[in-house]
């Protein structure tokens, strides 16, 4: 289903096209088979990575990092897909040059998928904020969304859950995702878990210990 639903668009979208001469309706229709295809190579790429941790979970290889700084550089290179979304970076609460641990490789799967989910269901604003909690640092993803329902907010990251339509507009799934967030957080000894978010959505916090 989750292949073909973005075939299905682009082949009725293909159909459309062919019927009109009109500027404006051409354009739309580029526009929807370009997201579809985009759509269909980040379900390849998130697949592809899914597989591999599923049939022998990689060797981490971590590294030092000074927080604040990976954590605006990771958001930034993503930053374009959110489109007109307000996109905010909060490291207030960490102390100066804070160094963490993280997988330079993994790590960054896990927060780009949370950062894409929130692309897909926020409304106007998401929030990524970090904090320090003893030896773990946290960070949370935030969006104005309409949220995950408490008895939903742990199956979310099983493969290819599928929850109400409310949440997905167009399909009702996750797909692989968050189940690739949950998976780089073990292999970090670290928990990546749902709950509501102060922005009214849904908000998604990874968790890990500071020195590995």
């Amino acid at each position: 289903h989750e292949l073909r639903t973005p075939i299905a668009r682009m082949r009725f979208a293909l159909e459309m096209l062919s019927g009109t001469d009109e500027r404006a309706e051409r354009e739309r229709l580029w526009a929807m088979m370009e997201a579809d295809l985009d759509e269909l190579d980040h379900l390849i790429d998130t697949s592809l990575t899914y597989a591999r941790f599923e049939r022998e979970a990689p060797e981490p290889h971590f590294s030092s990092v000074c927080f604040a700084d990976w954590l605006r550089d990771e958001v930034d290179a993503v930053r374009l897909l959110g489109r007109e979304l307000t996109i905010t970076v909060d490291t207030t609460k960490l102390p100066e040059n804070l160094a963490v641990d993280v997988d330079r490789k993994a790590m960054p799967y896990a927060l780009r998928n949370l950062l894409r989910n929130a692309f897909k269901y926020a409304s106007k604003q998401i929030i990524v904020s970090a904090e320090r909690q003893q030896g773990n640092i946290f960070v949370h993803v935030d969006d104005d969304g309409i949220g995950i329902p408490p008895e939903q907010r742990e199956s979310v990251f099983s493969a290819f859950t599928r929850l109400d339509r409310s949440r997905d507009r167009a399909t009702g799934g996750y797909g692989l995702g968050l189940a690739i967030t949950r998976r780089v957080l073990e292999l970090h000894g670290g928990t990546a878990t749902a709950d509501a978010a102060p922005l009214g959505g849904a908000r998604f916090t990874l968790a890990w210990p500071l020195a590995q």
